[in-house]
């Protein structure tokens, strides 16, 4: 006997197991491709019509509710803002403007909106409400280049705007305090803006 006579068998019973597990593949190639088919056409998007033209087509599309927050108007010139009463008081308030303080989380400050007659420049309503703050000396224009008020305005409306800086005075001595003012026109009044804070 030859090694040629041994090796033959084997290699041919080597050949049949070769072919099954070809098969084996194959066929799990085919359920695999099957699957993918099928997935596609149980996932596929569902197909919408397209509205006819000129025609209302579904439900308009709807939005959360705003927040109801307190108002306030001008009797002197009409111009109206809303503020949340939960951390926002009216501590004074005229026909042409109102004070409102603040006090969030433990920090207190003020905002004073004040409405002028139409001749007033936004610049103009700035210096003359920054001047009439009451309590505050040592006022004096802030040169920190990152305090500046970038695109001042008021009411989505253009304008000018100041930042300063001083001393806020009360019985308890006094303490520094930043200043922010802006103002804007639109035609008819020009309202000027003023935030003061430690």
């Amino acid at each position: 006997m030859s090694i040629l006579a041994d090796l033959a068998p084997r290699s041919s019973s080597g050949g049949s197991l070769g072919k099954r597990i070809v098969h084996v593949f194959g066929f799990l190639f085919l359920v695999l491709i099957g699957f993918s088919i099928l997935t596609n056409l149980l996932v596929a998007p569902v197909v919408v019509t397209p509205c006819t033209s000129g025609q209302p087509c579904g439900a308009p599309p709807s939005v959360p509710a705003v927040i109801r927050e307190t108002g306030w108007r001008s009797s002197l010139y009409g111009f109206s803002l809303e503020y949340p009463a939960s951390v926002v008081k009216v501590s004074h308030q005229t026909p042409s403007g109102v004070v409102l303080a603040v006090d969030v989380s433990g920090k207190s400050g003020a905002v004073t909106v004040q409405g002028f007659g139409l001749e007033t420049t936004p610049a103009e309503a700035i210096s003359n409400q920054v001047s009439g703050l009451n309590g505050v000396s040592q006022l004096a224009a802030d040169k920190n280049p990152a305090h500046q008020l970038l695109g001042a305005g008021v009411g989505y409306l253009a304008g000018a705007g100041r930042t300063y800086v001083g001393d806020a005075t009360s019985p308890q001595g006094s303490q520094p305090v930043s200043i922010a003012s802006e103002a804007a026109a639109n035609g008819r009044v020009t309202v000027s803006a003023t935030v003061v804070g430690a």
